[in-house]
């Protein structure tokens, strides 16, 4: 008895895919290019709050900035709302603040005989006077 054998045919060899391509591409600029740094290039700014001590950028992770109102604007009461943020190592900041200023209250202006004034009193407003006919 003799024993016969097949040879197998080897798989046919697929050409270079184009995922194959994407795959390099993206290695080839993870190790080219470095990582972000851990620097936070940029100071939050918001209308009503300002850094104290203006801290100049860049900063390094772990840089915390807080926050004071800015003049005309007062803490919201009670304080409900974040003052400090922390630069991260991807250059972000957390947490994410909002607005926790508001602006003052002025004192209200007096009426006048025979006219009136308009407006809201809020820092910043601006009110009007009119007189009446006559």
């Amino acid at each position: 008895m003799t024993a016969s054998r097949r040879l197998r045919a080897a798989p046919p060899r697929r050409p270079f895919s184009s995922w194959s391509s994407a795959g390099i591409l993206l290695v080839t600029l993870a190790v080219r290019f470095p990582a972000p740094t851990d620097a936070c290039d940029e100071i939050p700014r918001y209308d009503s709050m300002k850094a104290k001590g203006n801290p100049v950028p860049p900063v390094s992770a772990g840089f915390a900035v807080d926050y004071e109102c800015r003049p005309g604007y007062r803490l919201i009461a009670p304080l409900v709302r974040l003052t400090t943020t922390v630069c991260q190592p991807d250059g972000t900041w957390a947490p994410r603040l909002q607005e926790a200023c508001t602006r003052r209250q002025c004192p209200q202006l007096a009426e006048f005989l025979h006219g009136r004034v308009e407006g809201n009193f809020q820092f910043g407003s601006q009110a009007n006077y009119s007189c009446d006919e006559g």
